[in-house]
């Protein structure tokens, strides 16, 4: 395993420990009930370990539900999290790879972790869902960040 796989797979632990007890307090890896100096030889778990920078550690967009696969309704309500420009979060529903929806929503705050939320009703079949950041250097930046979820509609 890899340093940067090794320190997401720490990161993730430290996230899932700290949500499980609703505490933000750094996180003491044991190894069969003693301290061990690293994991994998790429991570030090001599110490409590910190939760990581949201920034560094997941992507700027995501959608939380519906969860991929999942089989909806007619009126879709498609929630999740951005740190995005101008808290502009760009959507589209594609159907066989076709555009079939588009639009756009907002989050409370700009270049900040905050919640967004938009429905969209479908006729029934098997769509994705995209949530994409917009970008402001209209292509000269690193590449646009998106989500994709496959729902069916029911």
């Amino acid at each position: 395993m890899g340093t940067d796989l090794a320190e997401l797979t720490v990161q993730q632990l430290v996230h899932t420990v700290q949500g499980a007890l609703q505490s933000t307090d750094p996180v003491r890896l044991l190894v069969d009930g003693a301290t061990t100096p690293d994991l994998w030889g790429a991570v030090d778990t001599s110490a409590p370990i910190e939760r990581g920078d949201p920034y560094a550690l997941r992507s700027l967009v995501q959608i939380d539900s519906p969860a991929d696969g999942a089989q909806v309704g007619r009126e879709v309500e498609v929630r999740g999290e951005a740190a995005v420009f101008e808290a502009t979060v760009l959507w589209e529903v594609l159907r066989d790879g076709n555009l079939v929806e588009q639009g756009f929503t907002s989050t409370a705050e700009g270049q900040r972790f905050a919640p967004y939320a938009f429905t969209v009703t479908l006729e029934p079949g098997d769509y994705t869902v995209r949530i994409l950041e917009s970008d402001p250097s209209d292509g000269e930046g690193r590449p646009v960040l998106s989500d994709d979820k496959r729902i069916t509609v029911r």
